[in-house]
């Protein structure tokens, strides 16, 4: 058996911020933070890549963690992009970002990447969905139909679903396609925004193929002082 720690974290472009003002830089200490938990996969979300190199995030996560990663940019602008990154102890066989936007407004994606886990591959799907049911809905349609045809084939779909109403969670249970790991903590438990009280199960790691032994969403120091989002931890083990 191959034991698989996987993060899902929504790093907020690396800073904290009070209403619509950043306040403090906080990419530093999450990052040793999500490094002290030794994740073999870590999908995050709104990732920032500047125009200057001092200011492109995901070689500062690659620098500590010492893990590939894969970046798929969704929203451009003057000073840079951001986007999902990933990033794997295994090696990276191929990736895509497909464009799951629904609005020229809010610019979305599903970063694809391949990793090669001995023998065999792992399908892992980060994301980060729109703001309106309606959107989400067709993204989340977007994201089953990038599910491999093979249903032995491990998968994870891991990021910010901004599914507070639970509709897809709904749609997941009813299909049984893909199994959310929170679904193994009382609904207390799930909720992982906004990080300082959390009120929402926004963040989730879906999978098949995998047997759950673990699930956590991280509380307390020091991520309540980090991002708006809180991460969710999972160990998974692969027959």
């Amino acid at each position: 058996m191959t034991l698989v720690r996987v993060i899902t974290y929504n790093l907020h472009k690396g800073v904290r911020s009070r209403g619509l003002r950043a306040v403090e830089t906080i990419l530093h200490d999450a990052v040793h933070a999500i490094a002290e938990r030794n994740p073999d996969v870590l999908l995050c979300q709104e990732v920032y890549h500047g125009i200057d190199a001092d200011l492109q995030q995901c070689h500062f996560i690659t620098g500590v963690l010492g893990h590939q990663h894969v970046f798929g940019p969704n929203a451009f602008y003057r000073s840079g992009c951001h986007g999902n990154a990933t990033f794997a102890r295994m090696p990276v066989a191929r990736h895509h970002n497909r464009d799951v936007s629904e609005s020229f407004f809010e610019r979305r994606g599903i970063l694809h990447a391949t990793l090669r886990d001995g023998d065999g591959e792992i399908e892992t799907l980060n994301t980060h969905f729109s703001l309106t049911g309606r959107q989400r809905r067709r993204q989340w349609f977007k994201l089953i139909e990038a599910l491999p045809t093979d249903p032995s084939r491990p998968v994870l779909a891991c990021g910010d679903f901004n599914d507070w109403a639970g509709s897809l969670d709904r749609q997941a249970r009813r299909t049984g396609l893909l199994h959310n790991a929170l679904w193994d903590l009382p609904p207390g438990e799930r909720r992982s925004f906004p990080a300082h009280r959390p009120l929402l199960a926004l963040d989730r790691v879906y999978f098949r193929g995998f047997r759950l032994t673990s699930v956590a969403v991280l509380r307390g120091d020091p991520w309540r002082r980090l991002s708006d989002h809180l991460p969710v931890e999972v160990e998974l083990e692969l027959p």
